[in-house]
């Protein structure tokens, strides 16, 4: 299977990225390449095709930069990645198992702590919302959530383009959600389903959004407002009453997943359920884990 790895950059998270693409060379994929985009100076050694572009990352055109990648990349099955995402030696095993043909196909998505980010996902959807869905569940609103390494063809891209005056976080908290507005991944992913492209799902072949800050609760993924992973709780040494005064004043005060780090830390399974029921309830797949790898 031959494949091209898009991967955008600002140029801001050096180790990340190579570590990344360091990953890529360990899959023992025949053909393959990799197409850095963005701002590209800080990787000169590399082994990857360098496409000049800070003019679209200092002005945070995400679809300028992919648009730009795809149509310097040489392959059918394209994958488009953010700079922080890392593939675990078993990827390209799994993913040559998936026998369907598809024109897009999203992954499982895990952060660090073993929970699911946005990988099966539905945005808009007048039945789910804004989910993520277990891998049995479909819907008419998926979408492909940024740069997390899902996979299309190359003759996708051929007939729709990424809007490129749509910037980073276009739609940014509830109220643009409510009003209809939509971010560079959401706006792409409806123009593909418009143009009669379908969005499959493999839930046996799993990528890492290497980013602990984010987890999961529920069917909804959570950001740690000070951009730790779930060790930050670490130092913490109460009796459980205690522990769950504390997460009940975090996650009123807006940190969720700082509430449920603390729950999760004192193994309050029963808390736990309840709030995961409040947010859609439990994902197939999701298995948080405390300590950090």
């Amino acid at each position: 299977m031959k494949i091209s790895f898009i991967i955008i950059t600002d140029g801001k998270k050096i180790d990340k990225t190579i570590q990344q693409i360091k990953s890529i060379e360990k899959l023992s994929i025949d053909d393959y390449e990799i197409v850095l985009c963005g701002n590209c100076d800080s990787f000169v050694g590399e082994n990857v095709k360098r496409i000049d572009a800070k003019h679209f990352a200092e002005a945070g055109s995400l679809g300028g930069m992919r648009n730009l990648a795809v149509h310097n990349s040489v392959y059918d099955n394209v994958v488009i990645s953010d700079d922080d995402m890392f593939f675990p030696e078993d990827w390209y095993q799994n993913f040559s198992c998936y026998e369907k043909p598809f024109d897009i196909l999203t992954t499982r998505i895990l952060a660090p702590d073993g929970t699911r980010f946005w990988d099966h996902c539905c945005y808009m959807s007048p039945t789910h919302g804004h989910v993520v869905l277990n891998p049995d569940e479909d819907d008419d609103y998926l979408y492909m959530s940024g740069g997390q390494s899902w996979i299309m063809k190359k003759y996708v891209w051929d007939k729709v383009k990424w809007d490129e005056s749509v910037l980073i976080y276009s739609c940014n908290g509830l109220k643009d959600y409510k009003d209809g507005k939509h971010n560079e991944d959401t706006l792409f992913s409806l123009q593909c389903r418009e143009a009669g492209f379908k969005i499959s799902h493999d839930p046996n072949t799993t990528v890492i959004h290497n980013d602990k800050s984010y987890t999961a609760i529920g069917r909804i993924v959570r950001r740690r407002v000070a951009g730790n992973g779930p060790e930050w709780c670490d130092k913490i040494s109460v009796d459980k009453e205690t522990a769950v005064k504390v997460s009940e004043v975090l996650f009123s005060s807006g940190y969720q997943a700082e509430a449920l780090d603390i729950l999760r830390k004192y193994n309050l399974e029963e808390i736990i359920d309840f709030i995961e029921s409040r947010f859609g309830g439990k994902l197939d797949g999701s298995r948080f884990s405390y300590v950090y790898n």
